[in-house]
């Protein structure tokens, strides 16, 4: 998926930014299963 030694801080800010998978306020949908934006 990403380089090894990634910080745990992204993975963090990932979670953050969409805690679960929902809609956000730019309207798109972060699928956690494949790790892609679709849109709403």
């Amino acid at each position: 998926m990403g380089p090894q030694g990634v910080q745990p801080i992204e993975l963090r800010r990932w979670s953050e930014a969409e805690p679960a998978a929902g809609p956000s306020p730019g309207g798109k949908v972060i699928d956690f299963a494949t790790g892609r934006s679709r849109t709403q």
